[in-house]
């Protein structure tokens, strides 16, 4: 009967540890989350959010820039979710600034569809540019991304409707969802910084 309790209880314990790591909540989640692991920072998959306070006067919604470039009948775009101040979900820890930015023109828009996050290319001469400007500023140190992707998992526009293409209306709200890795700025083979179960929910 012990066997059987202690396989349960590290069966329990390893399901907690594969999960995104939560203390005590004192932040609002503002609708941006994501899971950061980082062993030099003693960050085991822990799960960040944004910090919405309004004494600090920056939320998740500011400088959001989400615009469509059509061309040839199709729907490229640029999507830019701003600079936000992130926080342990729950309990004490290092603070850190996110930004994100990606710029498709290489592939249409559509939901669901993953787009590879790619650091390589000449936004002044190619037509058919695809790149993403990704950085963590966290404990004092910059992480820039080199791998990972992103995908909208739900466009709405202002007319109600769910986006399609060639729509004549505006955008309106949108949900999407990243995972990335990163290196610190200027260590390009140094440790890796992962984030996983990034999720985001904007409006325009």
């Amino acid at each position: 009967m012990k066997k059987i309790i202690t396989w349960i209880s590290i069966i329990i314990l390893a399901t907690i540890v594969s999960s995104c790591e939560e203390y005590e909540n004192h932040k609002s989640s503002c609708n941006l989350s994501m899971c950061i692991d980082a062993p030099s920072l003693n960050l085991n998959n822990r799960q960040y959010v944004a910090i919405c306070d309004e004494d600090y006067r920056r939320t998740p919604y500011r400088n959001i820039r989400f615009s469509i470039i059509r061309h040839s009948e199709q729907d490229f775009f640029e999507f830019d979710m701003g600079t936000h101040l992130l926080g342990p979900k729950r309990g004490n820890g290092p603070e850190a600034e996110f930004h994100f930015n990606i710029l498709q023109r290489k592939y249409p828009l559509e939901i669901n569809k993953i787009y590879l996050l790619e650091t390589s290319g000449d936004f002044m001469t190619s037509n058919y540019y695809c790149g993403a400007d990704v950085r963590l500023l966290i404990d004092g140190e910059k992480y820039l991304s080199n791998d990972g992707w992103f995908k909208f998992t739900d466009i709405l526009l202002a007319n109600g409707e769910k986006y399609y293409p060639n729509h004549n209306s505006s955008i309106s709200e949108f949900k999407c969802e990243f995972e990335f890795t990163a290196v610190k700025e200027g260590e390009e083979d140094g440790e890796k910084l992962v984030v996983r179960n990034g999720s985001f929910a904007g409006r325009k």
